[in-house]
């Protein structure tokens, strides 16, 4: 992680020595490699399946969303009032406003989703939804609430809620419904802890800094674990869907009887209208 963090930040304000970047970069590949390579070790060696290991991560993605979710910000809407003197219609204007905004941004995400991959995906929607939480720690105007609850609502409501949701299906077939319902199960554990959490951090260190803790949970807590164990999908550890054993003849290869669409086939379908 360290490696990772340093290279970013040589990227970011632009190094031009052609000798410490080229460093960097062979640093950053031979840490990307030797965990690649502990990855698969882990994935192969442990006494189950390895998907349930996603499962759990994709659970807690989904547990880590409810920073971004309504029932949060529900938590901290007298304490704007309070602050600012604001009426509620105000606040709750402003929270609808950049949900509805976050909301139409979603088909982006959702091919970002596609491009990059969910891990990618989920790391930086943490990122971002941490960002969020010490932006509203600081406001001091309604822009600044507006920016910071679009922000949220846009990583935690949106980009994380879906890349979490895509794991399960891409290591599961026969247990597919199964491993989605215990993914969906970290959103409503979120549900019934953070209200409590939330109203004791406000109580006990205050509404802003209870937003900062919030983002430091996600960005030493949350993001680490990520960051070590998740992985998109099985064939990258050298796995099959369901743990099933690989085969060394080719005609003796499971046969893949998965309707693949794309998306404009998908968009032809009365199931994908009734679904959504």
């Amino acid at each position: 992680l360290s490696f990772q963090c340093l290279h970013f930040l040589f990227s970011v304000i632009h190094l031009e020595n052609d000798t410490i970047c080229p460093i960097v970069q062979m640093v950053v590949l031979g840490y990307n490699a030797a965990m690649q390579k502990t990855r698969n070790l882990w994935a192969k060696k442990m006494p189950f399946y390895y998907g349930w290991v996603i499962v759990f991560l994709a659970a807690f993605s989904m547990f880590a969303t409810t920073p971004g979710q309504s029932d949060t910000f529900a938590m901290f809407l007298d304490s704007f009032i309070e602050e600012f003197g604001w009426s509620r219609t105000v606040v709750s204007s402003l929270f609808f406003a950049a949900t509805l905004v976050s909301g139409m941004t979603m088909f982006l995400v959702g091919r970002l989703v596609d491009k990059f991959g969910s891990k990618k995906m989920v790391i930086a929607s943490a990122v971002t939804l941490g960002i969020s939480c010490f932006l509203l720690s600081f406001i001091v105007n309604p822009v600044m609430l507006f920016v910071g609850i679009f922000l949220g609502r846009l990583s935690g409501k949106g980009s994380l809620d879906l890349s979490a949701s895509t794991l399960a299906p891409q290591w599961f077939r026969k247990k597919r419904a199964l491993s989605i319902m215990l993914v969906g199960l970290g959103g409503t554990l979120g549900g019934i802890i953070f209200p409590i959490l939330n109203a004791w951090l406000i109580e006990t260190f205050g509404w802003r800094q209870a937003y900062r803790y919030l983002g430091a949970g996600l960005w030493l807590l949350f993001i680490p674990i990520i960051l070590i164990f998740l992985v998109n999908k099985p064939e990258d550890v050298g796995l099959l869907p369901d743990g099933a054993a690989k085969v060394e003849k080719e005609d003796e290869a499971p046969v893949d009887d998965e309707i693949s669409l794309t998306q404009a086939q998908a968009l032809k379908t009365p199931a994908f209208w009734i679904l959504t």
